[in-house]
């Protein structure tokens, strides 16, 4: 969906409707690497609050350089 840097409600309404579309749970996950804009932290801790159901999880996914997010290291 995104990088959620930083969260928004077009990523709320993008979660919600995955949420409304599936009997399972949703899980969001938040992309961190050394160089983000706003802590990952931060951003889950944003996201949970602006989704916060039981049948949503809001995790971190830590990032090395050598993983392909498809976006340029910040920090190179």
């Amino acid at each position: 969906m995104g990088r959620f840097d930083p969260p928004h409600l077009g990523h709320a309404f993008l979660i919600r409707a995955a949420r409304a579309a599936t009997e399972t749970k949703v899980i969001v996950a938040v992309f961190s690497r050394r160089g983000d804009f706003i802590e990952a932290a931060t951003r889950v801790s944003a996201l949970k609050a602006l989704v916060a159901h039981r049948g949503t999880d809001v995790i971190e996914v830590k990032v090395d350089e050598t993983f392909p997010t498809g976006e340029p290291d910040p920090a190179r």
